[in-house]
């Protein structure tokens, strides 16, 4: 599953490097692991990540990409500033295309036509890039493309994987991380709404394009 832990760590729209998992006994990764362990028994598929503890280390890196406020922060400029970059390209080239058919209208119909055709096509993909643009993190500030993007890798290798397990990776990962609260932990029907919220805002979303448009 490392492949796929790296996709998720970096493939999701090409941010960030370096998903090693700290060596120290006391890593993020460990804690994580001793919390699965511990607390969360009554979850066959939490039982079954916990009992192999290569698994468990990167399932746990993995929820730390999700559960990590500063990573998510970075994430989103990281993304807007490329998006941003990607628009103004579209915009100067469609208004390029755009020159050139005014240009070509009397003097060579057929290539203003063809010039022209190809403004429209890159106009079409300018309400996407600012779709992106405007759009905000949602509840507890952070990243649903990357909780989607774990419950992708974990059903390929682990099999279906339930708002449930979510819930409970997502809790031990803040407990992990210093940021669970006993009186308001993370539901499944949170992330039921969180993912189904996400993916109604974003309906192109698809985690292997993603990662095809990182390399």
């Amino acid at each position: 599953m490392t492949k796929d832990l790296i996709e998720v760590r970096i493939g999701y729209e090409g941010f960030g490097e370096g998903c090693e998992i700290a060596n120290d006994s006391a890593s993020w990764e460990e804690r994580f692991l001793t919390i699965l362990n511990r607390d969360y028994r009554d979850d066959a598929m939490c039982v079954r990540i916990g009992a192999d503890r290569k698994t468990g280390l990167e399932v746990g890196a993995m929820m730390k990409s999700y559960v990590d406020k500063e990573f998510t922060k970075e994430l989103a400029s990281e993304r807007k500033a490329r998006v941003g970059e990607y628009r103004s390209k579209l915009v100067r080239a469609i208004e390029g295309l755009e020159a050139a058919a005014a240009l070509y209208r009397h003097r060579d119909p057929e290539r203003a036509a063809l010039f022209q055709s190809e403004a429209e096509k890159l106009q079409a993909e300018l309400p996407r890039a600012d779709e992106l643009l405007r759009a905000k993190r949602h509840g507890r500030e952070r990243d649903h493309g990357i909780l989607d993007s774990i419950r992708q890798v974990l059903g390929k290798h682990m099999g279906p994987v339930s708002y449930k397990t979510l819930a409970n990776l997502i809790n031990t990962g803040l407990e992990a991380d210093g940021q669970y609260d006993p009186d308001d932990p993370v539901t499944e029907d949170d992330v039921r709404m969180s993912l189904k919220n996400f993916l109604n805002r974003n309906p192109n979303w698809n985690r292997t394009e993603n990662k095809a448009a990182a390399k």
